[in-house]
């Protein structure tokens, strides 16, 4: 059975995520503070920035491959608090990557459609970015 991990497991794309995720897989939640449950999926709280208890975990359940949705995703609070936005939307991005490459795991990392502008839709992979607010500059700085 393959198993995938997944970071933001609370938030709406990371339910999601667990809804639609095949029925032969191992899933592991990470959340940080809202606590989920789902049934058949095991859920831990994690704090992404404590990188060592973080890379633990991922040498500890060996994931087949990694699923990143977690981020501080409210314009707003990205805009009244840039470092702290920046530590999770950035820098935990930035070393979930690095240990997945360490550990040769399949990282798949979410973005958001505000590093758009919203005057030239509809947009693809090829789309110029432009992104009006902090929270776009972070995902596509990560």
């Amino acid at each position: 059975m393959k198993k995938v991990l997944i970071t933001g497991v609370s938030g709406f794309l990371g339910e999601y995520l667990v809804a639609t995720a095949p029925e032969n897989m191992v899933l592991l939640g990470v959340y940080h503070n809202k606590k989920v449950h789902f049934d058949g999926v095991r859920t831990q709280q994690l704090y992404l920035l404590n990188f060592g208890q973080t890379q633990a975990l991922i040498e500890t359940f060996q994931p087949d491959a990694i699923i990143h949705a977690a981020a501080l995703s409210n314009p707003n609070y990205c805009e009244l608090h840039p470092e702290a936005a920046h530590k999770v939307n950035v820098e935990a991005t930035q070393k979930l990557v690095k240990i997945a490459a360490q550990l040769d795991i399949p990282f798949v990392f979410t973005s958001s459609d505000l590093v758009f502008d919203g005057t030239q839709p509809p947009y693809n992979e090829q789309s110029p970015l432009n992104p009006p607010s902090l929270y776009g500059r972070q995902k596509q700085e990560a």
